[in-house]
C-alpha cells in the first residue's frame, strides 16, 4: 500500500458535516433498497405513499450532496466521511434520475 497511511496520528478529526452526510447517505441507500424490494415484490403495484417516500428519498439525497459539498470547505479535518457521504448521496441522486428518465421514455 504505497502512499497510504494505515495509521494516522495527526491532530485532525473527522468533519461533523461529513459524518452527517454519511448517515444521510446510508439512510437514503437503505430507503432505496427497501423501495426497490417492495416494487419487485408487488410487481410495481404499490400505493402512492411509496412514491412520496421515494420523492422524499431523492430530496434526502440532494440535501446529503449539499451538506457533503459544504463539508469540503473545512480544511483542518479528515476527508474519509466527506468523500463517503458525497459518494453515497450522489449514487442515490443518479439512481433516481435514471429511474425517472427510464419511466419517462418507457411510456
Amino acid at each position: 500500500m504505497a502512499g497510504h497511511k494505515i495509521f494516522d496520528f495527526s491532530d485532525k478529526s473527522h468533519s461533523i458535516d461529513g459524518k452527517i452526510a454519511t448517515v444521510i447517505g446510508m439512510i437514503a441507500v437503505a430507503l432505496f433498497v427497501f423501495l426497490t424490494y417492495k416494487s419487485i415484490a408487488t410487481k410495481g403495484e404499490l400505493d402512492y405513499i411509496y412514491g412520496i417516500i421515494g420523492i422524499g428519498d431523492l430530496i434526502l439525497g440532494i440535501c446529503g450532496v449539499i451538506i457533503a459539498s459544504k463539508s469540503f470547505r473545512e480544511e483542518e479535518t479528515l476527508k474519509f466521511y466527506k468523500k463517503l457521504g458525497l459518494i453515497l448521496n450522489l449514487i442515490i441522486v443518479v439512481l433516481f434520475v435514471l429511474l425517472f428518465l427510464t419511466g419517462l421514455f418507457m411510456m
